[in-house]
């Protein structure tokens, strides 16, 4: 392990920490201190290099380790030391870096101690306010268990404090919290390590609040799943530099910036606390617009964040209102959002060469990474040959350590469309090629499908696996590992038994335009049809939409129909909540509806930012998000998608406790709108509306087609624009990137659509 100044041994950065240990005075080392020391304790010697001796006897020289340096009692240096977190412990030179405790009856090792020093204050653009006399609390999360407490101390009146941080032997995540008197409580997360300089602030508050809403308890601590814990904290800091306390560099830079209302929304959000938290005063106007309806009050500033954060779209106008009063953080929105979301935009693949261009839809592999289809090549509207990866934190995975690069190539991907999916048993993701702009995927309209291994290298040969399939939208793996696939261009659907092409069973002529496919509890799967004749389908077809239910039978030579649903216009991604009715959107008449699971009838819903909605899908809490590519303006002449947002609907079991089909999403539905920036593209090049010549564009967020909730409840958007729909007429121009709202939905496992 490596050493620095400010990782050293416990023994002598634990201020306060010890009684007993058998020492001097610091002046044992005034031989060897010169005038300059980098801070208390550390000292330089020409022989020696630096070394630290505040608390003799014991010295640490980073060039040769500890050493003892007034002469041990006995040969070998041993000695007792006393420690308030582990009791009575043992020593000597030989036995660095491990450390017997008698409390615990164990070796335990402190080798790599982090010194940490902060400050804890108010304000950030602004005027800076020192809070001192803070109750400083260090907590460590590693799963549902309760988070221990590893540090207590406070801020001293210049509002700084420090602590020491033992390495931790299993994985979870640090976070600290800052408490003056009861109502004032701010908060800051870390992943698994704490840096050596930290800030805590309102907005280091507002990021804690957002990126772990969905594992804040009753209590006030956090918990979950590990995974989830580990995505948060990443979040988080695409929303706060942990260190400074200021907006992060993801906010800051495009596609950010003022290229969205995000950065400023935080800012907002950061003052509606800051009058709270610089006079107590105020705190009780903050507690009243916090509260949500039908619950408790909150009853400290970080509270009040949660409360916003699961209630986005409650008293909206009022926290605007309240956000105005105090502003240490600027500039700030100039006019109230739909809803308080914080959403992060991102548009890096990780190859410059291989740009977002049209991203369709998402999967989540067993380490939280995002899979997403790509349609075409920007600027373009023929196929492009890869899928994006991005890590949990909307960041390109980089291929270290068994994770796939991004891009990832090879295996027959071409033009990817609405198809991908995880299956479960090997983690392998499977692709559904559609093929665009002319370029269909396989020869003489045989279509094909590409798997390729949770490290991204390619399973299928490089013209795909071809079994039966043409153009293919929908793609899921059941739990006995068979590849289902929505065969769009021949009004199929496929099964590869096993995953083998060589087995495969179709049963063809089911309708207009198969494109979504949701697997049931009951090993049955569901699948919706478009209906029409659209996209280029290999023959004509006037049927309207439906959804059919299917089982493989008894001896495997064929799929059996179980069930036909005529129902809603423009059908296509679909989902299966926990009662077993499926979901279906009605793209042709803005709305929603729920079928029963017999498929014997149905129920429609309508408002939250409904339009043209392409694709449901369900989060573990059981709400339904619904991604709406919204309304196609041809007047006056813009041709443009330019309302995309994603709505929401209560579903059975609703953390909201409405009942099931309960609106909760605002009426413009859930949005990510400009802050008066133009959008740039990947490579800093403007995004071009309409006109002649063509002007900027100002619409960060077009066209969304799906909406898939992660492990922390971070809400994935396609941003699958057309900025000039008449001038792509023969394709589709390809959006730049993704859209992720911060904690909007539950923590959800990877599920049973695509």
């Amino acid at each position: 392990m490596r050493f620095s100044l400010l990782k050293v041994v416990f023994i002598l950065v634990s201020i306060g920490l010890f009684a007993g240990l058998r020492g001097q005075s610091p002046s044992c080392l005034q031989s060897w201190c010169m005038e300059d020391t980098v801070q208390d304790g550390w000292c330089f010697s020409p022989e020696l290099g630096w070394f630290y001796g505040a608390l003799c006897p014991w010295v640490y020289i980073n060039d040769r380790g500890w050493f003892y340096a007034d002469g041990p009692d006995e040969p070998d240096g041993e000695q007792w030391l006393y420690n308030n977190s582990n009791g009575w412990l043992w020593t000597s030179l030989s036995s660095f870096p491990f450390l017997w405790s008698n409390d615990l009856q164990d070796w335990i090792v402190y080798y790599d101690i982090t010194l940490t020093e902060g400050v804890v204050q108010s304000g950030g653009t602004g005027v800076l306010t020192g809070l001192g006399e803070a109750t400083i609390s260090l907590f460590f999360a590693t799963g549902t268990d309760e988070p221990q407490l590893l540090e207590r101390t406070s801020s001293d009146e210049d509002s700084s404090f420090s602590f020491t941080t033992p390495l931790q032997d299993e994985g979870g995540i640090y976070y600290i919290t800052a408490a003056i008197g009861d109502e004032i409580l701010l908060a800051s997360a870390y992943g698994n390590e704490v840096p050596q300089n930290v800030t805590i602030n309102e907005m280091t508050t507002v990021a804690t609040a957002y990126a772990f809403v969905n594992f804040f308890t009753e209590s006030g601590d956090i918990r979950g799943e590990l995974l989830g814990l580990e995505i948060a904290s990443g979040m988080a800091a695409n929303v706060v530099n942990i260190e400074t306390g200021d907006s992060s560099e993801v906010l800051l830079t495009s596609p950010n910036a003022d290229q969205t209302n995000a950065l400023r929304s935080t800012r907002n959000l950061a003052n509606l606390i800051s009058g709270c938290v610089t006079d107590e005063d105020t705190c009780a106007e903050l507690f009243a617009v916090t509260t949500p309806q039908d619950g408790a009050s909150p009853s400290n500033t970080l509270e009040a964040l949660i409360n916003i954060a699961r209630n986005p779209a409650e008293s909206v106008d009022d926290i605007y209102s309240l956000s105005q009063v105090s502003q240490p953080f600027l500039p700030t929105l100039v006019l109230p959002p739909d809803a308080w979301t914080i959403a992060v935009k991102v548009n890096d693949t990780g190859d410059p060469s291989f740009p977002f261009s049209g991203t369709a839809n998402t999967v989540f592999d067993d380490r939280g990474y995002a899979w997403i289809n790509n349609n075409t090549i920007q600027g373009e509207s023929i196929s492009t040959m890869n899928v994006i990866v991005l890590k949990p934190d909307g960041s390109p995975s980089d291929g270290i350590n068994g994770n796939p690069p991004s891009v990832v190539r090879g295996g027959g991907i071409l033009g990817a469309g609405f198809g991908i999916t995880r299956n479960k048993i090997d983690g392998s993701i499977w692709i559904g090629n559609f093929g665009w702009g002319g370029d269909n995927p396989g020869p003489g309209g045989n279509g094909s499908v590409a798997h390729i291994a949770a490290d991204g290298i390619a399973i299928s040969p490089s013209d795909g696996l071809q079994g039966g399939t043409d153009r293919v939208q929908g793609i899921i793996v059941d739990d006995d590992g068979n590849v289902w696939s929505a065969s769009y261009g021949n009004n199929s659907i496929v099964v590869f038994l096993d995953g083998k092409a060589e087995r495969s069973l179709v049963a063809a002529n089911v309708g207009c335009g198969p494109f979504g496919l949701a697997l049931a509890a009951d090993g049955t799967v569901w699948a919706s049809t478009v209906g029409g004749d659209i996209f280029g389908q290999a023959s004509s077809c006037s049927e309207p939409s439906t959804v059919t239910r299917w089982r493989i039978n008894d001896d495997q030579t064929a799929l059996e129909l179980i069930s036909t649903t005529t129902v809603g216009e423009d059908v296509k991604g679909i989902d299966i909540d926990v009662e077993g009715y499926v979901w279906v959107p009605s793209g042709g008449e803005d709305r929603v509806y729920r079928i029963s699971p017999d498929g014997s009838s149905y129920v429609g819903y309508q408002g939250g930012g409904m339009n043209n909605p392409w694709c449901v899908r369900i989060d573990d809490g059981g709400d339904i998000w619904v991604a709406n590519i919204g309304p196609f303006e041809v007047l006056p002449g813009n041709q443009v998608y330019r309302n995309a947002a994603v709505s929401k609907i209560a579903g059975p079991n609703s953390r909201s406790g409405q009942p099931v089909g309960t609106i909760l999403s605002p009426s413009t539905g859930f949005t990510l709108p400009s802050a008066g920036a133009p959008v740039l593209l990947s490579d800093g090049t403007p995004l071009r509306d309409t006109g002649d010549p063509a002007q900027p564009a100002f619409v960060p967020f077009m066209r969304s087609v799906s909406a898939v909730p992660d492990r922390a409840g971070n809400l994935w958007v396609t941003n699958n624009w057309k900025p000039n729909f008449l001038s792509n007429l023969n394709g589709d121009p390809g959006g730049d990137g993704m859209i992720i709202f911060i904690g909007l939905a539950a923590p959800t496992e990877p599920g049973r659509t695509q």
